[in-house]
């Protein structure tokens, strides 16, 4: 699955569990990749908007979690993916907290690469078809209203 201009970001206080995930993602994946140790350090660098964001659940500075709600009212598009949860969290807590998929070890590491580029894309696409879909009802509208006016 190709990444073309796809920008990942990792937040991971463990730089060498950030090494090896940029390693297999620039392997494996055309994309660009930012990582930070700490979620304040990711903050003040004030990096642009990324499509995937990694974070660890037990960052130096903050739960990950928190760091996942955060991050979400800047940057509304991207994939959120936590990684290394140690405790058992209900879909109904990750969801609120914006967190859009899960990763308790290296061994799923893979996987939830894979799954977001794919929730990636399908979010990237629904806001074309949305835009369109849009587009296309003003237009009728414009219609109706020049036909009500003749």
């Amino acid at each position: 699955m190709a990444a073309r201009n796809t920008d990942i970001m990792i937040i991971h206080q463990e730089p060498e569990f950030t090494k090896r995930l940029e390693k297999f993602l620039y392997e494996n994946f055309d994309c660009t990749v930012l990582s930070f140790e700490t979620l304040r350090i990711c903050l003040s660098a004030r990096p642009p908007q990324p499509d995937i964001v990694f974070v660890h659940y037990h960052l130096n500075d903050m739960d990950g979690l928190r760091a996942i709600r955060l991050l979400k009212k800047r940057w509304k598009r991207a994939v959120f993916v936590l990684i290394g949860t140690t405790e058992q969290l209900t879909a109904q807590r990750l969801a609120r907290f914006g967190v859009d998929i899960t990763v308790d070890g290296t061994e799923e590491l893979e996987r939830a690469v894979h799954d977001a580029l794919r929730y990636h894309r399908y979010k990237r696409l629904a806001g074309r078809v949305v835009v369109s879909l849009l587009a296309f009802l003003s237009l009728v509208l414009v219609g109706l209203l020049i036909y009500a006016k003749a």
